[in-house]
């Protein structure tokens, strides 16, 4: 591939990356969901599998529709371009979590999780989006909210 052609799906990748993490801020279903190809593939801890739009979006509502307040760092993303139209993209996230806001602001807690991504992104009619992302969370703090699929370690006192 051309130096250029890498360098623009390097840019791309990284644009929905960042797209996707706002969509979790704003809490926006449908700019969610439309990160995904049609027929994309969601994989969450807990085994959990979702197909296509529907699924993706019968999920994420109810967990938008929340009084829940994160923010994603997105950290150590490296992006591999496989052609013009598909790359595979690694990534982390660090995700704060509160419980609510006051003029504005949440109280500061620690982190809750620490996401890995592992995604298949593909240029579809002209736009990028997950053909399948893969979510673990290998870290999760005693202080992280409940959310379906992600379970601290029992016995972790730490």
């Amino acid at each position: 591939m051309d130096p250029r052609d890498i360098a623009e799906t390097h840019v791309h990748c990284i644009d929905l990356l960042n797209r996707y993490i706002l969509a979790v801020h704003d809490k926006d279903t449908e700019a969610f969901v439309n990160s995904f190809a049609p027929d994309g593939v969601w994989i969450r801890p807990g085994d959990q599998v979702m197909r296509g739009h529907r699924e993706i979006r019968a999920f994420i509502g109810p967990i938008f529709a929340a009084e829940r307040l994160n923010r994603h760092v997105l950290v150590g993303t490296v992006v591999d371009a496989q052609g013009l139209d598909r790359a595979s993209v690694q990534s982390l996230a660090v995700v704060y979590e509160a419980e609510r806001m006051v003029d504005g602001r949440a109280t500061m807690r620690p982190p809750s999780y620490i996401a890995e991504y592992s995604d298949d992104v593909r240029r579809i009619d002209g736009r990028w989006r997950f053909l399948q992302r893969k979510t673990s969370v290998i870290f999760v703090s005693r202080h992280a909210l409940p959310l379906a699929g992600i379970v601290p370690p029992e016995g972790d006192t730490g």
